[in-house]
């Protein structure tokens, strides 16, 4: 009863810090553009994604969602000062302290200020110096948290074991997590 009541009160707060699986939010253009990762799908019941989340998107300016995407494919992305958006792949695929960090890279491109409307956490469309300084402002926000920093790395080995050996995405998340490894 205890753990049922605390998870009902952890959703509940995660809500309104931000938290949302509505796929409803996320601006002009947006539904139609989720579709094509399998649409806006709803949170796993074990309340994992607003649990996760909460604490790092308090350090947002600005209030983002959390939204799930229906894909088995691992993705995020960023609908620039509306939404996050992380998929059923990238769920099963990353343990909490990695999620953390993809949700702080999609943050990273709202607070710097760099990036399109949209983009990925594979960082194909967008180009690679968006994507480092994602990385870069993501791996702090992480830090400010009180996470492990190294989180950000091992979730860019992930994301870049699941893409094309050789493909211009591949070759650009490796020369990211290099980048981040010669940060520090």
């Amino acid at each position: 009863m205890r753990t049922g009541l605390a998870i009902i009160l952890l959703t509940v707060a995660a809500s309104a810090a931000g938290c949302a699986a509505s796929g409803e939010s996320c601006g002009p253009g947006c539904p139609a553009w989720a579709r094509r990762y399998g649409g806006a799908a709803p949170e796993p019941p074990d309340g994992r994604v607003h649990l996760v989340c909460r604490d790092i998107l308090a350090l947002s300016p600005a209030p983002l969602d959390v939204q799930i995407l229906g894909t088995g494919e691992i993705e995020a992305h960023v609908w620039v000062g509306h939404a996050v958006f992380i998929s059923r792949g990238l769920l099963a695929a990353m343990d909490d302290a990695e999620l953390q960090a993809v949700v702080a890279h999609e943050m990273g491109h709202v607070l710097a200020a760099s990036s399109r409307m949209q983009a990925g956490l594979r960082g194909c469309p967008i180009g690679l110096e968006a994507e480092v300084e994602a990385d870069r402002v993501g791996r702090d926000l992480v830090k400010r948290n009180g996470g492990n920093p190294s989180a950000m790395l091992r979730m860019l080995r992930k994301v870049a074991a699941s893409v094309p050996a050789d493909s211009a995405c591949e070759r650009g998340l490796r020369e990211r997590i290099r980048r981040l490894n010669l940060d520090g």
